[in-house]
């Protein structure tokens, strides 16, 4: 990009692989610098001088400085690297969420979100929804014989000075291998009803505090610690996964009353004429701030034991 001019030093500003284009012509790219010159402000009224373009821009890119001995042009220098993008406007094409063409030769491994006027309208879908739910009923998570209005239990534990928790329960709705034609069997809608973390109240409406336990997921030493034992001679590992494992803790600390949504109601609280029910939170949901911790508490007793 860069010429000699008059055997005054210049330089050029490019792309670590020399592949960022300038805008210009050859000589257009070039900056002469003078003794006291400042390659960056040099820079600076070099943009200016050029009106944005449709070329691409590094974000920092270094300063390459020639010279001019015996009428060749020399690498003299080559300086750190400057911020670009502050001085080149570009416009970003919006990104389409399902692109036509994938750029990975392999699947993402995600699932596709399903809204919930496609599950109105979708039996299968429907089906998923209701097996999560019947599924965790069976494993008594929480308790729809001890149900009482949101209100009533407020007021209690306010005159009992107590703490309770109040949250909502809904259902994720994907479907699996959205990608596959629509009669490939391997394309299937999942259900997940989880505890919504984000917005837990206590007995006063304000925001609940919770125990703050933390967890400890198992880390890349503890893995590769298995590995090396399962090499030895006469060593082996295998690899399980728990069968829904946060709910095979119980939920401790302060009472957790949740929601349900009005479509997951058994019949008998519509009978009774519920308005904005709750019921006794019994184990450890996934979305609870603290479910984690009592997983691994439990997963670490039934190991030991």
């Amino acid at each position: 990009m860069a010429g000699v001019m008059g055997g005054r030093t210049t330089v050029d500003i490019m792309s670590d692989d020399d592949s960022t284009n300038c805008p210009g012509s050859d000589d257009e790219g070039d900056i002469a610098l003078g003794s006291d010159d400042n390659p960056g402000e040099q820079w600076e009224r070099h943009v200016e001088s050029h009106q944005p373009s449709n070329y691409n821009y590094a974000m920092t890119a270094p300063i390459r400085v020639y010279g001019d001995e015996d009428g060749e042009r020399v690498l003299l220098d080559v300086l750190d690297p400057v911020p670009a993008m502050p001085t080149i406007l570009t416009k970003k094409k919006h990104r389409a969420h399902i692109p036509e063409r994938r750029d990975f030769p392999f699947n993402a491994l995600v699932a596709r979100k399903v809204s919930k006027k496609e599950i109105e309208n979708e039996p299968k879908a429907q089906k998923a929804v209701k097996q999560e739910w019947d599924r965790l009923r069976s494993k008594n998570c929480w308790d729809e014989d001890e149900v009482y209005e949101w209100s009533e239990v407020a007021n209690w534990a306010k005159s009992r000075g107590e703490e309770h928790h109040f949250g909502h329960l809904f259902c994720i709705t994907v479907e699996k291998n959205s990608e596959l034609p629509q009669d490939n069997p391997n394309r299937k809608y999942k259900g997940r009803v989880v505890f919504q973390g984000n917005q837990v109240k206590d007995q006063n409406w304000d925001v609940a505090l919770f125990q703050d336990l933390g967890s400890n997921p198992a880390t890349m030493d503890a893995s590769r610690a298995a590995d090396c034992y399962g090499c030895a001679p006469g060593h082996n590992v295998e690899v399980a996964d728990a069968e829904q494992a946060y709910i095979q803790a119980d939920l401790r600390g302060p009472p957790t009353w949740v929601c349900l949504p009005r479509d997951a109601w058994p019949e008998k609280w519509i009978k009774k004429g519920f308005r904005n029910p709750v019921c006794r939170l019994k184990k450890a949901l996934y979305g609870h701030p603290d479910s984690g911790t009592f997983w691994e508490e439990h997963c670490e007793n039934t190991l030991r034991a």
